[in-house]
C-alpha cells in the first residue's frame, strides 16, 4: 500500500478516535494512563507471541507457525480488554499521581496507547480483508493516516536520520 495525495475523508475518520484517546489519556492521572499504555504494549505484544499456536490451535491453519489474522484481532480485542480492566483496578489501589504534570504523562501516554492500538486495528483489518482474497477499496490504498499506522513510515525515517548523525554524518545527509 502506498499512500498518495491529500487527506481524505477515511483518514478524518481513522484521526478522529486517535484524538479522542489522546484527550481522553490526558485527563486521566498518570498513574491510569501509565497502566493503560502498558495493558495496550502488553497486549499488542502477546497477541502477536500468541497467534502463531492459536491459530493453529483453534484449526484456523493448516501448518504450525502460519497466522491468522481473525484469531490476532480477536486475541488482541480480549487481551486489551482484559489489560484496560486491571489497569483499571491497579490504578483503583495505587492512585498513582504526578499532581500537575498528570495533562502532559496523559497526553504522552495517549499518543502510545493511540498508535499502538491503532497499528494493531489497522494492520489487522488490512490483514483480514487479504487473507480472504479482497482487495483494499481505493480510499483505504490511498490512506496516508493508514499507510503511517500500518508502516511507520515517518518514524522509520527519523530513526534513519538520527542513526546517520550518531555515524558521524550531519542533519543535512
Amino acid at each position: 500500500m502506498k499512500a498518495e495525495g491529500i487527506v481524505g475523508w477515511f483518514d478524518i475518520l481513522l484521526v478522529v478516535p486517535f484524538v479522542a484517546v489522546v484527550l481522553w489519556t490526558s485527563r486521566q492521572e498518570a498513574g491510569r494512563a501509565a497502566f493503560d499504555a502498558v495493558a495496550t504494549l502488553a497486549a499488542a505484544h502477546f497477541s502477536n507471541a500468541l497467534t502463531p499456536a492459536a491459530s493453529f490451535g483453534f484449526g484456523f491453519v493448516e501448518a504450525a507457525g502460519d497466522t491468522s489474522p481473525t484469531v490476532h484481532a480477536v486475541l488482541f480485542t480480549l487481551l486489551f480488554a482484559f489489560g484496560l480492566v486491571c489497569s483499571w483496578w491497579l490504578h483503583r489501589y495505587t492512585r498513582w499521581s504526578l499532581d500537575v504534570l498528570d495533562p502532559l504523562a496523559g497526553t504522552a501516554m495517549g499518543f502510545i496507547i493511540a498508535f499502538t492500538a491503532g497499528h494493531a486495528i489497522v494492520e489487522t483489518g488490512f490483514a483480514v480483508v487479504q487473507e480472504h482474497g479482497a482487495r483494499l477499496p481505493q480510499y483505504v490504498q490511498n490512506s496516508r493516516v493508514a499507510d503511517e499506522l500500518c508502516h511507520f513510515r515517518s518514524y522509520v525515517y527519523v530513526l534513519d536520520v538520527f542513526e546517520k548523525y550518531q555515524r558521524g554524518g550531519t542533519f543535512a545527509d
